[in-house]
């Protein structure tokens, strides 16, 4: 299903409303930025149908051809 352009765009992720609590991903985000790679981290929510969903989120450093 997603959001609507409307909903995301000029937003900040961690702001959308995805009926998930992505706050939590906060400080895996910025380690991640930093150079370390956090475990998974799970998380319990709703879809918009009200359905209980549970998601694992994984993180991977973004890299340039040259390591930056």
């Amino acid at each position: 299903m997603g959001l609507r352009p409307d909903e995301a765009q000029g937003r900040f992720f961690l702001n959308l409303d995805i009926g998930l609590p992505v706050g939590r991903l906060r400080d895996p985000l910025r380690a991640t930025l930093d150079g370390t790679v956090p475990d998974a981290v799970e998380l319990g929510g709703h879809n918009r149908r009200g359905q209980p969903i549970r998601c694992r989120i994984t993180f991977a450093r973004l890299r340039s051809h040259d390591e930056e």
